[in-house]
């Protein structure tokens, strides 16, 4: 995954370390933050292809981060992911609003992780049309189509494609709804 970059939050400097050598070895770039504060300027800098938050962080938690970082409606949107020791379904529920995907810490947290990270990284590199052509007044019907199935989704887009519609397919309804956000702030984009 080269040119990819994942920004890291969490107050404990062990297990920051330990994530950063792990996400380093899936061939990413990595930034790490120990502070909410830290990291909401870090995102001010550049914005990571994924952002890993802890939730409980001096200087701004960690969904407060990622509220911020979504009331800008300037900003292509980042996939999050919330880890914490917090299970409560509260919490979970909060995380859930904000569209992000939530992993408690536990022995278990880098088997947890690892898919998910490649999972949302890959799934980035469905090729969405550049802003140019999203601006053409002659731009294809699109359709965002999500299924696990994936034969069953190839299908569906040859099928469709004969009809002139342009389709992007996933199998992550996380992910569908990441690039649908990137489609719409790229649509905004070109027509503000």
């Amino acid at each position: 995954m080269p040119n990819k970059t994942i920004l890291i939050a969490d107050d404990d400097p062990g297990l920051l370390a330990a994530l950063k050598i792990r996400c380093q070895k899936l061939g990413v770039s990595v930034q790490t933050a120990s502070n909410g504060m830290e990291t909401l300027h870090l995102l001010s800098k550049k914005l990571p292809d994924l952002l890993i938050l802890d939730i409980n962080m001096p200087a701004a938690d960690g969904i407060s981060v990622c509220e911020k970082l979504l009331s800008d409606p300037s900003q292509t949107p980042v996939p999050v992911i919330f880890f914490s020791g917090r299970s409560d379904p509260e919490t979970i529920r909060r995380c859930e609003a904000l569209g992000a995907h939530y992993v408690v810490k536990d022995t278990d947290t880098w088997a947890k992780l690892n898919p998910l990270i490649q999972d949302l990284l890959r799934d980035q590199r469905t090729p969405l049309r550049p802003t140019e052509a999203l601006a053409s007044s002659t731009q294809l019907p699109l359709v965002l189509f999500i299924d696990e199935d994936k034969n069953f989704s190839e299908d569906l887009k040859i099928k469709l494609q004969i009809y002139g519609v342009e389709v992007l397919t996933t199998s992550s309804s996380m992910q569908g709804f990441w690039i649908a956000q990137t489609r719409r702030h790229h649509y905004r984009s070109s027509h503000s």
